[in-house]
């Protein structure tokens, strides 16, 4: 800590926390969701009248960022770093390839 301020990562959370006990999705006292490895994908087109934007809704009893609105992803599962899970994705991307694989995956 310097000056006494929570490193950012732990003020995310903590913030994180009280929102969601405030809108009583969590228990007071209930550990905090541990986090995990996950992917995100923004799907998004532009047409000569709108830009299209793919958002899912949460389900209201989830842990975590209930009800919110998000883009489709997930967390990466141990399948995503499978041989043939890799070789889909390797070229032509940066990142990890099980990120990608997870990402692509949970929008389908």
């Amino acid at each position: 800590m310097v000056g006494g301020e929570l490193p950012d990562t732990e003020r995310v959370q903590r913030d994180i926390e009280a929102e969601e006990f405030a809108r009583g999705h969590i228990p007071q006292g209930s550990p905090p969701v541990e986090p995990r490895p996950a992917a995100t994908v923004c799907l998004a087109r532009s047409t000569t009248r709108r830009f299209d934007v793919l958002l899912l809704q949460r389900p209201v009893e989830s842990r975590f960022a209930a009800g919110a609105h998000v883009f489709p992803g997930g967390t990466v599962d141990p399948e995503d770093s499978s041989a043939e899970a890799i070789d889909q994705v390797k070229d032509g991307t940066a990142g990890e390839p099980q990120a990608v694989f997870a990402a692509l995956r949970e929008a389908f």
